[in-house]
């Protein structure tokens, strides 16, 4: 007869492989057999979850009779990992009522909120772990500074960087979010050169706060800088480099440097990139390649590039180009409304 310990290594490896079918399988064999302890079951909501069987996953955790905190972050991982926001929040509000938190499950519905841009569900999760009188980690602490960095939310951003400091957080991972929510870019540049260690986080950091705040100049010279330091560029520094292009209307060394991320970096440009690019050569006034470009992208084009086309149209008085991005304001006018340069068009 198999053991118990056989059978959960099994299903760990069924995990590891996202083997549905089989990791069901010896589930149901281990139900079968009346030894389904809550060892097992920790084991076989992870399993579910990282098969996508988040149901599954769901269905075992309420069986358990007494959940320690280990299958509460097991739970509310799955929801995160699977884009569940609504489910993984109502989990939290249910482990909050039951008082079964850590920081752990601070940490994870916090970055999962923040990673699908719900900036202010997460600052309020935060806000909660202070209430608790929970001690966040440096996670913590460097993920609700980036969410104060897209939320404009300085001020508390300030105060959330203190109290990371009176905590005795200060890790490169809090200095390189307190980079991205930087609007003093002298305050950036020190907690940048402050960081022990710079690695590829730290120079997208740097470069994207520079990008942020006007100083696109600066930003592409870090883009340089960080090369020559033997530091590998990755998508994050590529949209911050491609950002200052845009703003700055340099279309030839932006153009290169898309084509470098693919060309001599081998990464692949995310629909930020594209529309990135759109952006670009539409505002430098490049109508047709922008047109071009857009048509021929593997995603579709977004709000921001068709109204940065349409203007770049009604500049330079391009019907033929602005039709095309009025027929698409036609077909979809509540993602483009209001769009004056429209009834400049639809003739």
């Amino acid at each position: 007869m198999v053991d118990a310990v056989t059978l959960i290594s099994v299903l760990e490896a069924c995990a590891s492989l996202r083997a549905l079918v089989e990791g069901k399988t010896i589930h149901e064999r281990i139900v079968a057999s009346g030894v389904e302890t809550d060892v097992f079951v920790g084991t076989a909501v992870s399993f579910y979850g990282k098969c996508e069987a988040v149901e599954d996953a769901r269905q075992v955790f309420d069986r358990i009779m007494d959940k320690d905190i280990v299958c509460w972050n097991e739970i509310t991982g799955a929801y995160a990992q699977h884009h569940c926001e609504e489910k993984a929040f109502a989990l939290y509000l249910e482990m909050a009522t039951n008082r079964t938190t850590n920081v752990i499950t601070w940490n994870t519905m916090i970055v999962a909120n923040a990673q699908e841009d719900l900036n202010l569900e997460a600052l309020q999760i935060y806000r909660r772990i202070n209430q608790e009188g929970i001690k966040a980690s440096d996670v913590t602490y460097g993920t609700v500074l980036a969410v104060c960095a897209n939320l404009g939310e300085f001020t508390t951003g300030r105060e959330v960087h203190s109290r990371s400091l009176a905590t005795g957080c200060c890790s490169d991972v809090v200095k390189n979010s307190l980079m991205c929510l930087c609007g003093n870019l002298e305050a950036a540049q020190t907690a940048f050169e402050s960081v022990a260690s710079k690695n590829v986080v730290s120079w997208s950091s740097i470069v994207a706060a520079y990008a942020r705040n006007g100083e696109e100049d600066r930003a592409r010279n870090l883009f340089w800088t960080m090369n020559q330091d033997g530091v590998l560029r990755n998508i994050v520094t590529f949209t911050s480099v491609l950002h200052a292009c845009s703003h700055a209307g340099l279309a030839d060394e932006g153009w290169s440097y898309f084509l470098s991320m693919q060309g001599d970096h081998h990464l692949e440009p995310t629909p930020e990139h594209y529309g990135c690019m759109a952006n670009l050569l539409a505002k430098s006034g490049w109508v047709k390649h922008a047109a071009s470009f857009m048509s021929a992208m593997p995603v579709q084009p977004d709000a921001s590039a068709w109204r940065s086309l349409l203007g770049a149209c009604e500049v330079q008085t391009d019907k033929e180009y602005g039709a095309l991005a009025s027929s698409y304001w036609m077909q979809n006018p509540e993602i483009l409304r209001p769009m004056y340069c429209y009834t400049t068009f639809r003739n």
